[in-house]
């Protein structure tokens, strides 16, 4: 059987497939034009391309009739909008002509990328890559394919939402989204959104380049995984350069009912036992998955529902999941990351991570889960193990939902361990969920054993979602009193694992409580005297109560005479 059929693509075929998708894409000849909201007044701008604002901020909502944007050009070719012109405070969308003719014919089973580069005329790019605004993302680009319905008589559209890069300075995006296996598909439209933050005033935006185009790669589509034994029940496979195109198999049309997958096969297929198949992500290759389509472990030869093993590696590769991009890990299954990056094709492209599953940063890796623009999204179940390793860092930029993998039984918890030198850093934008949880309970209970959790980017409802945990020894070797023994006022010093609010209570050895004192506690050092005025000498105790985790410290104070 042949699973992988590789095509070199030589610059006349790229040539001959390229078709002109997007007309116009460099912005020549600025002249003018009917405004899109009132065709009866004229602006600049081009016949080629549309730049308009909504009444409702969305992109196929009502133009507004009283924004008439003029796009110069500066005599040879880009779109310069002045900021003055515009309503800064909703997005501005730039929209190439809808068209349904035979150039806009994409090749089937084929790789193309979405291009955008723009720049300020003043300085930084004031664009909101986030995704958390209103009717959508912040700012994208969205290519609109027309393919054939399920019925193959009519014919309906996927939304490619992409997300734009480089927020400072230029700005050079990028990205790859799949054909599918229809012999009919059309790029009909390209529509830049943009929301704005920090503008200066009279300031210039200048889009320089806006297309769709094919990749200047090998392709290799990717049909099955034959993985090649390398020691008892360990295989492994290899994508080593180039595309790797993983295809849509099955017959039926595409769709969520209809989930293809591609099957990693553990040599001749024979073993009646699970085996584990690693499948590695080398340098310089990039793997596509179309639409509906997902890698897994081959079921087991005689063990109907029983399937292999599969663990993804990226050692410095990268993974492109497109507008309908889940990739499920199942018991068994794993990623493990060592360099390389996962672009989100759509806002909820996801990386799902079933009980007993394994996601794992490896050792002396940073992973970016995602990146400022918040597309995608990151699935735990409450019996996933969330792996950190030395010296490594998982940055989530996007949102994560924590949720029970079995909804008919018993609320559950999820628990993960954070080690000395490993950090969990949720970014800038991003999200933390329970919103599908049984009774909304389930937590990120983390055991503190000396990683760092900074939290700092997720808003502050979020953050309830969070439960450390620390060991009471640990918490006791974080207090220091000084001198010992003392007088009437003692220093204290509390290396504080967070920002978190704690109760002191002193006791003496007969039990009985000398007064509570409330205070903050800043992340990191925290020194203070307290004073002993009034209480006779002997050992006393100090508890300090973290309100938040509901832990407890204590140290010991001896008062002299």
């Amino acid at each position: 059987m042949k699973k992988i059929a590789t095509l070199l693509l030589f610059l006349s075929i790229v040539i001959a497939v390229k078709g002109q998708f997007i007309l116009n894409p460099n912005f020549q000849n600025a002249h003018l034009v009917p405004c899109p909201g009132t065709p009866n007044d004229s602006v600049m701008g081009f016949d080629e391309w549309k730049f308009y604002q909504t009444t409702n901020d969305s992109w196929d909502g009502p133009i507004d009739t009283n924004i008439c944007i003029n796009v110069y050009n500066d005599g040879s070719y880009d779109a310069r909008v002045a900021f003055a012109d515009i309503d800064s405070t909703r997005r501005l969308f730039i929209a190439s002509t809808f068209r349904t003719d035979d150039q806009t014919l994409l090749q089937s089973n084929y790789i193309y990328n979405a291009w955008l580069e723009m720049y300020n005329q003043l300085g930084s790019l004031p664009v909101n890559p986030s995704w958390n605004c209103n009717n959508g993302p912040c700012s994208c680009i969205r290519v609109n394919v027309q393919v054939p319905d399920s019925s193959y008589t009519g014919y309906d559209y996927r939304y490619h939402v992409l997300s734009i890069d480089s927020m400072n300075g230029n700005s050079f995006t990028v990205k790859c989204f799949p054909t599918e296996k229809f012999d009919t598909q059309k790029v009909v439209q390209m529509i830049v959104s943009l929301s704005f933050k920090n503008i200066t005033m009279g300031d210039t935006l200048i889009v320089t380049y806006a297309n769709v185009e094919p990749i200047f790669d090998f392709i290799n589509y990717v049909t099955e995984m034959d993985a090649y034994q390398v020691v008892d029940t360990e295989y492994a496979y290899y994508f080593n350069f180039g595309s790797n195109l993983v295809m849509y198999n099955d017959t039926t049309y595409p769709s969520p009912e209809h989930i293809s997958y591609v099957y990693a096969y553990p040599g001749n297929n024979q073993q009646t036992t699970p085996q584990h198949i690693t499948a590695y992500i080398e340098s310089f290759s990039n793997v596509v998955l179309q639409c509906f389509t997902e890698m897994r472990g081959a079921p087991v030869s005689g063990s109907p529902g029983v399937f292999h093993h599969f663990t993804l590696v990226d050692n410095g590769g990268s993974i492109c999941l497109n507008i309908i991009g889940d990739k499920h890990f199942y018991s068994g299954d794993g990623f493990q990351f060592n360099s390389g990056m996962i672009e989100f094709g759509g806002i909820l492209s996801c990386f799902v991570f079933h009980n007993g599953s394994t996601f794992q940063v490896n050792d002396g890796a940073t992973m970016n889960y995602g990146n400022e623009s918040n597309f995608g999204v990151l699935s735990i179940r409450d019996k996933t193990n969330l792996i950190i390793g030395k010296n490594a860092t998982l940055n989530i930029y996007n949102r994560m939902f924590v949720f029970e993998d079995y909804p008919n039984e018993p609320a559950q918890q999820f628990y993960m361990t954070l080690n000395p030198t490993s950090t969990l850093r949720f970014m800038p934008g991003s999200h933390l969920s329970n919103l599908y949880s049984i009774d909304n309970t389930i937590k990120v209970n983390v055991y503190m054993k000396g990683g760092i959790l900074d939290d700092g980017g997720l808003p502050e409802e979020d953050r309830k979602l969070i439960n450390r945990i620390y060991e009471t020894a640990d918490l006791n070797a974080k207090i220091t009193v000084y001198p010992q023994p003392t007088d009437n006022l003692t220093s204290i010093r509390i290396d504080a694992p967070e920002d978190e609010d704690v109760t002191l209570t002193l006791v003496n050895s007969s039990g009985s409580q000398f007064g509570n004192q409330s205070m903050h506690l800043q992340k990191g050092i925290n020194e203070f005297q307290y004073s002993l005025d009034g209480l006779s000498s002997g050992m006393y105790l100090l508890r300090v109560k973290y309100n938040n985790s509901g832990e407890n410290a204590v140290a010991n104070i001896i008062k002299g005479n």
